[in-house]
């Protein structure tokens, strides 16, 4: 619907109710309000007052007859008709008014409608439904990462306690192993002093020494020498093949409530684990030579390598314990 150009937004729409009433017409302006002189004597109805639903459009009108509306229907054809194609092409029909029809479709609609509700609140359940397990299933994804957080991070600090324990008993090893070859040291160290001194004074008795003085030491000399010579040999023999070794297949206990694993152990000769073969088990004498095998493993299960001095093997009789 078209306006002139002067008249102001804020002046009083008014819309014609006569039925005869062509929008597609000129229009032209005879007063203020915009009144058309084809519509002057029509009856005019404010456009507040308007009931609600209402449609300004005019009714459409018939390809076939261009000045008549399509105001029925044809319930035969299911189709729109004007009053000349109704008098024609539905003539015998079943025509009613599309204001009467309009009122029984209506009340189908509403029933259908009606019938959808169910389907829709279902529907709008059902979506709210699943919008909730997705937000309970970013909740619990949120928690089990937050738990896999903290187990990680808790198992990390105990792994980094757990090695520096490692550390520690690493460095608590090498100071005992350091200490003890300290203390070997010394003694072999004494005891080569007090060699020294007695082959010194030996290589001097007999290269300058009167006979006199021969003689008298002989007996003296003799006994601090043979002294010296069997003295402790386990002080000459090398240091033991046993050795610092990491275990990681060890249990170490729990760390902040993990299970660790991977301990420092000497790796020496265990007894209980060594293994004797040989003919010469059989028949032994004492002061014969006898000949057998003697297998060294660790507390590991793991045979020594061949290594350092020989073993001293020392066999008793079973009845003598």
């Amino acid at each position: 619907m078209a306006y002139p150009k002067d008249l102001s937004f804020s002046a009083l729409l008014e819309v014609c109710t006569r039925e005869n009433y062509y929008p597609n017409l000129p229009i032209t302006s005879d007063n203020r309000l915009g009144r058309q002189k084809r519509t002057a004597g029509h009856s005019l109805l404010p456009l507040r007052d308007l009931p609600p639903g209402s449609s300004l459009s005019p009714a459409p009108t018939c390809t076939l007859h261009p000045l008549e509306e399509l105001r029925l229907f044809c319930e035969s054809c299911g189709l729109l008709s004007c009053r000349d194609c109704a008098l024609v092409k539905h003539l015998g029909h079943k025509i009613h008014p599309v204001t009467e029809i309009a009122g029984r479709h209506r009340v189908q609609l509403q029933g259908a409608l009606i019938k959808s509700e169910p389907q829709l609140e279902a529907m709008e359940a059902a979506l709210h439904t699943i919008q909730e397990a997705g937000e309970d299933l970013k909740r619990s994804v949120d928690f089990l990462r937050k738990e896999v957080e903290d187990f990680s991070d808790g198992y990390i600090r105990a792994i980094q306690e757990h090695r520096v324990r490692l550390l520690q008993d690493i460095d608590e090893e090498m100071l005992q192993k350091e200490q003890a070859l300290s203390l070997r040291r010394a003694k072999i160290h004494q005891q080569l002093t007090d060699l020294h001194t007695a082959t010194t004074f030996t290589r001097d008795l007999l290269d300058n020494g009167p006979d006199l003085h021969i003689v008298r030491a002989k007996a003296l000399v003799l006994g601090r020498l043979k002294q010296l010579n069997q003295g402790d040999h386990s002080q000459l023999e090398q240091a033991e093949a046993d050795r610092i070794v990491f275990n990681a297949k060890q249990e170490a206990g729990l760390c902040r409530g993990y299970q660790m694993y991977g301990m420092v152990q000497r790796c020496g000769v265990d007894p209980e684990r060594c293994q004797v073969r040989g003919p010469g088990l059989q028949f032994v004498h004492q002061g014969k030579l006898s000949s057998f095998t003697l297998t060294c493993s660790t507390p590991f299960g793991d045979q020594l390598e061949n290594k350092g001095a020989p073993p001293r093997v020392t066999i008793l009789h079973k009845e003598s314990g």
